[in-house]
């Protein structure tokens, strides 16, 4: 049971992973490092995230997905803003530490829960508002399952970026246009 002094220790173990990661790299990302700056011990670091990948992963992801979605009004121009967001944060991850990550994930069922359960599933919960209100406005089609077609948009935008290595945010638009076609109600 994760109680509000675990949050602050959580907390504290990962600005001690930022300071780090800014000041020297995240090769010097380590549970021993993270726990000495911290001031906390390595179970105490391991109790929170089960290995370095999770720790790393962790900071790489946070900037990915914004604290607030878009709401301007439209279905289209909302989910238009948060994938041009999500394409920068993309973009600004180390392409070589995420390979690993995405290759720790395949090998290793229980680092993707871990990933799954702790980042993207309530990542896709707070872009999940953008198909709420538009089921709410009569924008798109009730009985289509909003976080599948969340899913497919990340999907796509994580496979332009780290395998076709994709600069341009040209392709969003047209994109965004075939989906919201296909989902319109």
């Amino acid at each position: 049971m994760t109680t509000a002094g675990d949050g602050e220790l959580e907390r504290r173990i990962v600005a001690s992973a930022i300071a780090l990661a800014e000041e020297f790299g995240l090769e010097a990302v380590t549970v021993n490092a993270v726990a000495q700056h911290a001031g906390v011990s390595r179970p105490t670091v391991y109790r929170r995230f089960p290995n370095r990948a999770a720790l790393v992963f962790e900071l790489q992801l946070l900037a990915v997905v914004p604290v607030d979605m878009p709401d301007t009004g439209t279905f289209h121009e909302d989910l238009r803003q948060a994938t041009t967001y999500l394409m920068a944060g993309l973009r600004a991850w180390d392409r070589t530490l995420h390979g690993e990550r995405l290759a720790l994930m395949a090998a290793d069922p229980d680092f993707a829960a871990y990933v799954w359960r702790e980042r993207w599933i309530p990542d896709r919960e707070a872009v999940a508002a953008i198909w709420d209100r538009a089921v709410a406005r009569g924008e798109v089609d009730p009985d289509v399952d909003g976080r599948a077609v969340i899913d497919d948009l990340v999907s796509a935008a994580v496979f332009r970026v780290l395998f076709w290595h994709e600069n341009s945010d040209d392709w969003i638009g047209p994109y965004v246009d075939r989906l919201c076609r296909g989902v319109r109600r």
